[in-house]
């Protein structure tokens, strides 16, 4: 990677990340506000593609960090990644996962 795309992708990658924090916490702060609280916990396994563990670490890291999400674990190969989410209905938990894939994972690979 030269040293001009570095710095291009680590901005591109900060801008998205406090993207995905703001997100998470408009839904978290929409969810404790609301009169009824409706909250749809659950356990994903979502197939990763990294190469070692230090991806693998910077990836579960980003997860936790974002609200409403935690990672737990993963698997024993290394290829997927055990996330709990807070709020999942149908709609909020594959754009979570897209996220995870399409977005994290590929800034991850690049940076780590």
């Amino acid at each position: 990677m030269s040293m001009i795309t570095k710095p291009i992708s680590v901005a591109r990658f900060a801008v998205l990340y406090l993207k995905e924090i703001l997100i998470g916490c408009l839904r978290i702060a929409r969810l404790s506000l609301a009169p009824k609280v409706h909250f749809l916990r659950s356990i994903e396994y979502i197939d990763i593609q990294l190469e070692n563990d230090v991806q693998r670490l910077a990836l579960g890291n980003l997860i936790s960090m974002t609200p409403g999400t935690l990672t737990m674990d993963y698997s024993d190969d290394g290829q997927q990644v055990i996330v709990h989410m807070m709020y999942a209905d149908e709609e909020i938990r594959q754009e979570t996962i897209d996220t995870i894939v399409k977005e994290f994972q590929p800034v991850v690979k690049i940076l780590f």
